[in-house]
């Protein structure tokens, strides 16, 4: 498995299969994350692109494709991409552990909360360009987005099926740590004695119940799930048990894989490098 670049009719069909939830997300109101939230960083983290950065390199990409599209005489309606966006990825990374946002929105909104609103506009624009293309500029630009993910990736490949590997593993072997193990029963416990029954805490979100609902609409008793949810994850120590597990295993794998790592984080520098040069000619 090498860089992984996104094809533009994926993106495009994201953007479209994404237009109601969209909408949904805008008639709702979408917290900030808390600053608990917002301290979840992880080790490896260093060695992944942020949001900021893929964003540029998106806005390289549209430079890229919107030359190659006028070439073969076809317009390219420029997106306005964010200088900076926020992280949020790893605000469900352990489930739900937000009480106001278990009150309002049970597990139902999990796409937008992942989300910060800067990366739904810039889908949103996607998406309004993709509904105007005709079937040969789509395919055209396939073709453009293919050109410009050779130029931006040139001297910037690498294997990422390790560093995936890497991640799952210690997400993984984090919860069978045996305090871990122990918080997670007296969750259970805790769970029972509200009236809901769940062996681990990555059930709750996942329930069949809930897939039932119409879109963003949770109901009644998947609230008051996952309200039960966040506060027996509080009164255990859930989330801080298995933050510090997850991080020595991270640390623990760097350590171990650092000559690798190290050329993770070579071909990032020359990807991001590769995108700068593309955004300074314009």
């Amino acid at each position: 498995m090498y860089r992984r670049t996104v094809p533009l009719v994926v993106i495009a069909a994201l953007a479209v299969s994404c237009s109601k939830s969209q909408r949904d997300a805008r008639e709702l109101t979408v917290p900030e994350p808390t600053g608990q939230v917002m301290g979840l960083s992880f080790p490896l983290e260093k060695y992944e692109l942020s949001n900021s950065d893929m964003h540029f390199i998106y806005e390289a990409s549209d430079i890229l494709i919107r030359r190659c599209m006028e070439k073969n005489g076809h317009e390219w309606a420029p997106i306005r991409f964010p200088k900076a966006v926020e992280d949020w990825g790893s605000r469900l990374h352990f489930g739900l552990i937000e009480i106001e946002v278990a009150g309002k929105f049970g597990y139902s909104a999990a796409n937008e909360l992942s989300s910060p609103p800067e990366v739904r506009q810039v889908v949103n624009q996607m998406n309004k360009r993709f509904a105007q293309l005709s079937q040969e500029e789509i395919r055209q630009a396939e073709k453009c987005k293919n050109s410009a993910d050779l130029k931006l990736t040139q001297n910037a490949t690498a294997s990422f099926a390790r560093f995936n590997d890497l991640k799952e593993d210690t997400f993984s072997a984090a919860r069978r740590v045996p305090g871990v193990l122990r918080a997670e029963k007296a969750w259970s416990s805790c769970m029972r004695k509200a009236g809901f029954v769940y062996t681990n805490s990555s059930q709750p979100g996942s329930d069949p119940k809930w897939m039932e609902r119409p879109a963003g609409r949770a109901s009644s008793e998947e609230i008051a799930t996952a309200v039960a949810d966040v506060k027996c994850k509080q009164s255990v120590n859930l989330v801080e048990l298995r933050f510090d597990a997850e991080r020595r295993l991270e640390k623990e794998s760097i350590q171990k894989y650092q000559n690798y790592l190290n050329g993770i984080a070579s071909a990032n520098s020359r990807y991001l490098d590769n995108a700068r040069d593309v955004i300074a000619r314009g």
